[in-house]
């Protein structure tokens, strides 16, 4: 196998991982920079099992708009550890759809994904370069 194809596999599949969890953590939190912020609280946690048998929650929560009116939404990320009904919680919704919202934790807002994404990118461009400079030397 040539070098080359080493560090496109080794040091790429990492690379790529990384820069789609870091392009999704950076459009969600994009996505939610001009929210209002407020508090809510957790009115249910519905659950299930994710591919795997894996336990999933989807936290459903409620709020109130600068108009008054109440709003409620089950969260579209699933989490293993999620807040407990009655639970109050810090959240942000889109002004221009107020029953646009997602609660605002590291989890929720995308931190988590853009986390992710960088160690990946960063171990990716690490072992593609390691592989390279210690490949092309001449052991004799």
């Amino acid at each position: 196998m040539e070098i080359w194809q080493i560090v496109l596999i080794v040091g790429g599949i990492p690379l790529g991982l990384g820069i789609v969890f870091l392009a999704i953590g950076l459009l969600r939190r994009r996505m939610m920079r001009g929210w209002v912020r407020t508090t809510g609280v957790v009115v249910d946690k519905r659950t299930g099992r994710a591919d795997g048998g894996v336990r999933a929650i989807y936290p459903t929560f409620q709020w109130q708009d600068d108009s008054g009116r109440v709003h409620q939404r089950t969260s579209i990320v699933r989490q293993s550890l999620a807040p407990a009904p009655g639970k109050r919680v810090t959240l942000r919704y889109d002004p221009t759809e107020p029953s646009r919202a997602a609660i605002d934790s590291f989890v929720q807002n995308g931190s988590i994904f853009a986390v992710i994404g960088s160690v990946l990118v960063v171990v990716g461009l690490l072992v593609a370069t390691m592989i390279s400079v210690f490949g092309s030397m001449s052991w004799s």
